[in-house]
């Protein structure tokens, strides 16, 4: 199974639309996060990892139907994860780094 990196940008979705297909990309298993040696890192906006065992012109079709659900229109960039450094549009502007420390805080237990 492969890792791929897919960039979706949405065209005049309203905040609904907008709400709709994120959900229905997790429900398709498409994340948000990755994890590296120091923890989860959460992808830039617009962007999403899968894992699977399509390529990437069957994965810009899922995609494509799952905003076609959302009842958008998208722009949509797929490549394998190891790549996406190299092949992003903005990756020079950021550095090739398009990951960012998850900085949400977590949960912790109090002691009773």
């Amino acid at each position: 199974m492969d890792q791929f990196y897919i960039h979706v940008r949405l065209f005049k979705a309203t905040t609904e639309q907008t709400k709709k297909f994120e959900e229905l990309m997790l429900n398709f298993h498409y994340q948000k996060t990755t994890k590296d040696t120091d923890g989860d890192c959460r992808l830039i906006p617009e962007g999403y990892i899968l894992k699977s065992t399509m390529d990437c012109d069957n994965i810009v079709k899922q995609t494509s139907t799952i905003a076609n659900s959302a009842g958008v229109e998208a722009n949509i960039f797929v490549c394998k994860f190891e790549q996406s450094a190299c092949l992003l549009p903005s990756a020079a502007l950021v550095g090739n780094d398009f990951v960012y420390r998850d900085l949400t805080p977590k949960p912790f237990k109090l002691d009773s």
